[in-house]
Formats: C-alpha cells, structure tokens, sequence
C-alpha cells in the first residue's frame, strides 16, 4: 500500500477483499502466523503488516471512505497484534477457541450432561436392564463422538436388548462384529469389549472364539468376573465331553 502505488479504486477492492476476510479470522490468522506463535514471531509478523496497512501509508489524497477502510482493516491488526503478545489475553483468547473447537458452549453442556448419564448406562449394564442401558447411550453417543468404550457398550446393550425381546438375532450379529472392530480400533484395551463379543460368539456356537475373548478380556480387566466365569464354564463343559 506504498504511497502512489496503485490508484484508489485498485486499494479499495483490495482493504475492502481483507477486511471481510480478517471479519471471520482468528487473530493468529490476521497476523499469519501459526496459532502456537511465540510472541517474538508475532510482533515481528505485525510490524510487517504495519509496512503494508498503516493507514499513513495511504496517498494524501486518498478519499474519507478509503480512509474510513484503512483505518477500520488496522483496527483489527491491532487487536490481534495485542491478543496474540500480551500473556492474559492470549490465554484468555485460547480458552475461547478450544470453546469453539468443542463446539460452542450448548456442546460442551450436552457433553456434561452426556457424560453424567455414563455411570447410570454402566450400571444398567451391569444388572443386565438392556432396554435402559441402550436408551442412556442413544442420549449419551448423541454428544459424544467416536468413543471405543461407549461404542462397544452400545453395541452390546443393542444385541442384548434384541435378545431379552427374543428377536432373531443372526443378522445382527454382523453388524455387531463391526462395531466391536471399530470400538477396539480405537480402544484397544478395553476388556469389556472382549467379554461382549465373546458373549456374541457364545450365543453363535463358537464356544473356542468365545474363549479366547474371555481370556483377553481378563487379561486387560482383571474385575471382569463374568469373562472369567465365562471360560471356566466352556471349558468345563468341553472337559466332560472329552471324557
């Protein structure tokens, strides 16, 4: 925006292009710089930008209304210039964000609210009250996104619940299999997860598949009694048939 460089028409459409950019940017943004930026990084990134956008740098000449843009576009720089250097603010401004990357504010309550209602599907589980441990993870996995532990416990009381309705459940069991797979990719260790597809292998007759889940379920959660339990029983059972 050097002096003469450019007629007015030519710097309006180019203040007016960044002032709606800098409307929607993060204060990182307007500096160009990375968002973890030291505050070295970022004094230095704004003294270049004063070079380019000082509103001294516009022509003399330059009419009110292009004046006004100049002098609103270094507004912003400033503000972002004195969020990104000073301690508080930034740190203030970075609370915010992760906010944002949450969700907002009505997010992060859902998730509190969700994540309240955790404990209660647990339990429900655990007495072996289906119905009511599925309908706590619907509300639960509405908020809460890509958790192996709640996808593998969904995908239990789910089938548990087909069960206890005595529904057929042969075709379901495939689409159990799969979230199970995706619960475990992103839980590798969670026991209980073992323990619910050795059951779906136990209700399918494949007792040696089922065993082995049992074992690994143990192996991650040693208060896994009922997994325990399990293996004993099948192997009790294969015991007497060898006999």
């Amino acid at each position: 925006m050097s002096k003469g460089a450019a007629p007015d028409e030519k710097i309006r459409k180019d203040l007016e292009s960044l002032t709606e950019k800098f409307k929607t940017a993060k204060a990182f943004q307007i500096l160009n710089v990375a968002e973890d930026a030291t505050e070295d990084v970022c004094k230095r990134a704004y003294l270049d930008l004063v070079k380019k956008y000082h509103p001294d740098r516009l022509p003399p000449d330059s009419d009110p209304v292009l004046k006004r843009l100049g002098e609103e576009l270094f507004a912003k720089i400033n503000e972002a210039h004195s969020t990104m250097t000073d301690p508080e603010k930034r740190d203030e401004y970075n609370a915010l964000l992760q906010i944002e990357k949450s969700g907002g504010m009505e997010q992060i309550e859902k998730t509190l609210e969700a994540e309240m209602l955790i404990p209660q599907a647990k339990m429900a589980l655990k007495r072996r009250h289906y119905k009511a441990a599925h309908d706590q993870l619907v509300t639960v996995m509405a908020a809460i996104k890509n958790d192996g532990e709640l996808i593998a416990d969904f995908a239990f009381a789910k089938l548990m619940q087909l069960i206890d309705a005595k529904v057929p459940i042969k075709e379901q069991l495939k689409e159990f299999h799969s979230e199970i797979k995706k619960a475990l990719a992103l839980r590798p260790k969670y026991g209980a997860a073992y323990y619910y597809r050795g059951m779906a292998y136990k209700l399918d007759n494949q007792m040696e598949k089922a065993v082995e889940d049992f074992d690994e379920a143990v192996q991650f959660d040693s208060s896994l009694a009922e997994a325990a339990s399990e293996a004993r029983l099948i192997r009790s059972r294969k015991d007497k048939k060898s006999k």
